[in-house]
Parts: structure tokens; sequence; C-alpha cells
């Protein structure tokens, strides 16, 4: 059985781990759905918020539409396909064979994500000549 959740905590300015009374609890919820002396796989990363709902909503709701409509596109997802392909593009190999394919931006921090909508935005503005405008620009 692969299971796997996130806990959250922080480091202090002591550089001390802090996990919340609640957190140590849904911890210790999750590791008793193992057998007694299971080996398990504990690991860490630094936090990365990911893109929000404003980006996404600016994104779906603002430049594809804008960049669809000033080219005939009907299908907002081919559309964010191509962006994909053009902005974020990731390579793969399989059977020997290279393949290139936009990568996902469901995992973007919202660092990643806004670099990510600038490129698109300035493509817009450059090679189609579109003007897009600003998150809450009349």
């Amino acid at each position: 059985m692969a299971s796997k959740i996130v806990f959250r905590g922080y480091i202090d300015k002591k550089g001390q781990l802090i996990i919340s009374k609640t957190e140590r609890a849904r911890m210790e919820q999750f590791w008793s759905i193992f057998k007694s002396e299971t080996q398990i796989d504990i690991t860490q990363e630094k936090h990365r918020k990911k893109r929000s709902l404003p980006q996404n909503a600016y994104y779906w709701g603002v430049v594809l539409p804008y960049i669809a409509k000033a080219n005939g596109e009907d299908d907002l997802d081919d559309l964010h396909d191509d962006l994909k392909h053009m902005f974020n593009p990731k390579i793969k190999e399989v059977h020997g064979m290279t393949i290139e394919k936009g990568g996902s931006t469901t995992e973007m921090s919202t660092e990643e994500f806004s670099e990510y909508v600038d490129k698109v935005v300035r493509f817009a503005a450059i090679k189609l000549g579109i003007y897009i405008p600003d998150p809450g620009e009349g």
C-alpha cells in the first residue's frame, strides 16, 4: 500500500521544528493505519505555495480568451496546450524516442505560474499584437 500525505510544520528562529497539536494528531492518525514495526520513509522539503485561484482565474478568464478571440480559436484547452508547449516544454524519452510536450502548470508555484503567464502575455503583445489587460484592470 503506497500511502502518502503531507504534514506541515515550520522552522522557528532557533532552528526548531514546530508542529501544531492538530497537525501532530493528524500524523498519529495517519501512522495508525500501518501495522506495528512497519518501516516508513520521512521526507522533507521547503513548502511551495502553488499557483493561486486568482492567478488561475486571470489566466483562464482573461489571458486565454483574449488570445483565442483574436485568433479565432474556439478551444481554450487546445490553446493552453499550445502555450504550455511553447513556454513550459518538457522532454521525455519513450522507447528510445525523444518526445517534447507541454509541461503541466498545475504544480507550479505562484512565482513560477506568474512568470509563465508573463511570458504568454508578452508573446501575445509582441508576436500577435494583442493587448491583454493586467489583473484588476477595467
